[in-house]
């Protein structure tokens, strides 16, 4: 006698995600020895809690850099954080990459914004 047996049953792995749903600059351009406000908006779009989450805006020609959290964020749930950085006097005019990391231990996303500086 042959027993054909089911397949197993082959539960999938919990994934940690994180889903940017937008990135807002406040204006068109910002002057040298302002504010650039950074609105971001995300959401764990994971199976698992994520603790510890950071957010990074970085400009790396000017040497700037801005960090807030670490905060958690739920399965499922959606967040709204800002971040202001100092755009420094010295900053020479024209267009510079603005880059946005949110991260903790498990998970990494980035993305690069443009930005004028007047």
């Amino acid at each position: 006698n042959i027993i054909i047996l089911p397949p197993p049953v082959v539960q999938p792995k919990p994934q940690n995600k994180v889903h940017i749903d937008k990135i807002s600059i406040g204006g068109d351009s910002v002057k040298a020895g302002d504010d650039l406000v950074i609105a971001i908006d995300f959401e764990n779009a994971g199976d698992l809690d994520l603790d510890d989450v950071s957010a990074t805006a970085v400009i790396q020609e000017l040497g700037i850099r801005k960090k807030i959290g670490p905060f958690d964020l739920d399965r499922n749930d959606d967040t709204a954080r800002t971040i202001v950085l100092e755009i420094p006097e010295y900053a020479e005019p024209g267009q510079y990459d603005v880059r946005i990391t949110i991260n903790n231990d498990k998970i990494r996303r980035v993305r690069h914004r443009p930005v004028i500086i007047k």
